[in-house]
């Protein structure tokens, strides 16, 4: 289909499309479905014959379990980070990163409060620096949804170098927050503020909406970084969080799961259960 070199647009929760320099090459959408991750030409969609393609097949085909957003790393290289669950409960869920061609060259896996946990979401800010959700108690429980940093390299596998798969987590991680009422898609403004939709809502506490965490955020994932604390599983936490509610709309967003930005700079907020894309 051509050579994927340069992110074209962001697009709902799952999905991304990817646009080519050479005049005439398709611009395709990326999107995990059935635990394998597809690829469907943009153009063919409204003429077909529908163009499209399977980038990563499935774990129980040979290749690995792909859910959640789908986000391009930004250095141009076409690689890109999706969760990744392939094996668990043994090997811990987390967010894979894939070459171009759609090999696995790194995972990237935390701690979750919910065994085994339900990697989600990806953003990557102006700086390069990744941000991810994990899912946390999906419709009742606790709200231990999270958002966490990450530092790079992401091209690496937790454990001793040659060890993978295994049972280890990574090192390279602060979580900003674990207070999430299920945590879904993610997106970043202008100004690097990191926006994370929480369907049931957080403990500031308030209803299911959208939660704004604005910077610094921390530069390592140890004390001298600013993330000198420890959560309950042991795991770094973030010394300081600027957080707070920035959408709840019950009547229009009753259950948000997705939330993307508009080109006139206002938000569009998906609500599962009602099928409504408020904006």
């Amino acid at each position: 289909m051509g050579r994927l070199v340069r992110v074209a647009t962001a697009l709902v929760a799952g999905t991304f499309l990817l646009q080519s320099a050479v005049p005439a090459v398709a611009d395709l959408l990326y999107s995990p479905e059935g635990n394998r991750l597809r690829r469907y030409d943009i153009d063919s969609i409204k003429h077909p014959p529908l163009r499209e393609d399977v980038l990563v097949e499935r774990a129980s085909a040979g290749g690995r379990d792909i859910n959640g957003m789908i986000c391009p790393l930004p250095d141009g290289t076409g690689r890109f980070i999706g969760g990744e669950d392939t094996g668990q409960p043994d090997i811990p869920p987390g967010w894979g990163i894939f070459a171009a061609d759609g090999t696995e060259v790194g995972k990237l896996a935390a701690t979750y409060f919910v065994v085994p946990g339900d990697p989600f979401g990806c953003a990557f800010d102006s700086h390069g620096r990744l941000f991810t959700t994990e899912i946390g108690s999906d419709h009742s429980g606790d709200l231990n949804g999270q958002l966490i940093m990450w530092f790079p390299p992401y091209d690496g596998f937790p454990g001793a170098p040659g060890t993978f798969p295994n049972a280890e987590r990574s090192k390279n991680f602060c979580k900003i927050a674990s207070n999430l009422g299920t945590a879904t898609s993610i997106a970043i403004d202008e100004q690097d503020r990191v926006y994370v939709v929480s369907a049931r809502g957080t403990t500031l506490p308030s209803p299911a909406g959208v939660v704004r965490f604005s910077p610094p955020f921390p530069t390592g994932p140890d004390a001298a970084g600013g993330c000198g604390r420890v959560d309950a599983l042991g795991s770094p936490l973030a010394d300081t969080v600027d957080e707070q509610v920035f959408i709840n709309d019950s009547a229009n967003a009753a259950t948000p799961t997705g939330i993307a930005r508009a080109r006139n700079g206002n938000w569009y907020v998906s609500s599962v259960l009602t099928g409504v894309i408020a904006e």
